[in-house]
């Protein structure tokens, strides 16, 4: 009754790690702007349905975790099919900002509860940081779509290139990281107050949770010696 498949057997939470990762990175190996964003889209397919495994065995938690990820779904591949932009890709982009968040709280439970740090535990932890970079990815692309000019891109182009979804991403992962290459700005307020708010949560987080596996790691220490 215990056997395992051997699929899950680095944990359920390293092939959420590896479905992010892949979609983080897929976008520019492609010469099309419309064939990386399908790509980039099947890929954060596969991040929902990864996430729904990856977040515990609980009836009720996947099912809010279905039902979330499945407005998401729909609106990512709805505003491909039919070509309708704004209004779908505001909400599918809601949705998925709802499902991702849902994600992080839970691991996060998981990993305020944890005992001992094994490879899930630390694969849990790292989704749980590039999550949170790419649900403020999507927040941008969110307020660059109800207020073009909300960001700035400094190259040759300026303010006629759009950004695009691979640059959010960019731009987020340099701000959560507190990098700030600067080839990127964010000129409204609500930028501005939505990348000091990431900036803030990057620092303590990594802060939090090396302290927290610290802590375990000493107890495990001191039990052992114990014993």
């Amino acid at each position: 009754m215990g056997y395992k498949l051997k699929i899950f057997k680095h944990g359920h939470n390293f092939y959420l790690l590896l479905a992010i990762l892949i979609q983080m990175t897929i976008y520019p190996f492609f010469a099309s702007e419309k064939t990386g964003f399908i790509f980039s889209n099947m890929f954060s397919t596969v991040i929902l349905i990864a996430a729904i495994f990856a977040i515990g065995l609980k009836k009720n938690q996947k099912i809010i975790a279905i039902s979330i990820g499945s407005f998401a779904f729909f609106g990512i591949w709805y505003s491909i099919i039919m070509d309708v932009r704004l209004f779908l890709t505001v909400i599918s982009v809601i949705f998925q900002i709802a499902f991702y968040i849902y994600v992080i709280v839970l691991i996060l439970k998981n990993l305020i509860k944890a005992v001992e740090v094994n490879a899930n535990i630390i694969y849990g932890a790292i989704v749980v940081y590039l999550l949170i970079g790419i649900s403020f990815s999507l927040l941008y692309s969110l307020m660059e779509a109800i207020a073009p000019g909300s960001f700035y891109i400094n190259t040759s182009e300026g303010l006629a290139q759009k950004l695009n979804v691979f640059d959010f991403i960019y731009y987020s992962f340099t701000t959560l990281t507190t990098t700030g290459y600067g080839d990127i700005t964010a000129v409204s307020l609500y930028a501005r107050a939505a990348s000091n708010i990431e900036a803030i949560i990057g620092v303590m987080y990594v802060a939090i949770i090396i302290s927290r596996f610290v802590s375990i790691y000493i107890v495990q220490l001191s039990n052992k010696r114990s014993k």
